[in-house]
């Protein structure tokens, strides 16, 4: 691609974990003009990120998107199935950090196949060598969500609608969407409830 087919141009960035689909969007100079909300995709990360990618569309525009990358422990799948780029969390954490919080001198990232720990250099840019848990962080996103759910569902019950009980494919895909929304709002009540808790410290 020369230099005058990018301008004007957007790059479009997923990260798909075991939780949510996190979509961010940059122009041709690396400038963040997109950062909608994360949609959490309940163990449906492929029909979850299409409609994240059709939101994105609607916001940018089909022709306006120059590149799609991945990242993340389901992105990596998606990545080679879709034959897309794909960028390590080694890469992307830091490369986002600067982005989005240029000042930052730690960066603490959990929920990835390996939980990380950056510290800056003090000539510049982002050094991990403190990955803190190795493959055992897999899966940590989804695993927080479910535990935290238990204790509150009840107290924020859903009615969800069943998609094979409509004909329509269209209809069916309504539903889904819809379903997921309503426990999306779910968890982000339960999870607004914990962050009310009180932390205690102590020796």
């Amino acid at each position: 691609m020369n230099l005058e087919s990018r301008v004007g141009k957007y790059y479009v960035g997923f990260d798909i974990g075991s939780d949510s689909v996190h979509t961010i969007a940059l122009d041709e100079r690396g400038r963040l003009i997109h950062d909608p909300r994360s949609l959490m995709h309940f163990g449906n990360p492929t029909d979850t990120l299409k409609e994240a990618y059709e939101g994105i569309v609607g916001h940018l525009g089909e022709e306006k998107i120059a590149a799609v990358a991945f990242t993340g422990s389901v992105g990596e799948l998606i990545a080679k199935t879709t034959d897309s780029p794909f960028y390590y969390d080694t890469i992307s954490i830091p490369s986002g950090a600067e982005i989005v919080a240029p000042d930052a001198e730690y960066i603490f990232h959990m929920g990835s196949k390996d939980p990380y720990f950056f510290e800056r250099e003090a000539e510049g840019g982002f050094v991990s060598d403190h990955g803190t848990g190795t493959k055992c962080g897999g899966g940590s996103g989804i695993l927080i969500n479910k535990q935290v759910r238990r204790f509150f569902i009840e107290e924020h019950a859903v009615k969800l609608e069943e998609p094979d009980s409509a004909e329509e494919l269209l209809e069916k895909e309504r539903i889904r969407r819809e379903n997921r929304r309503k426990l999306q709002k779910q968890a982000e009540n339960i999870q607004g409830i914990m962050s009310n808790f009180p932390v205690k410290t102590g020796r």
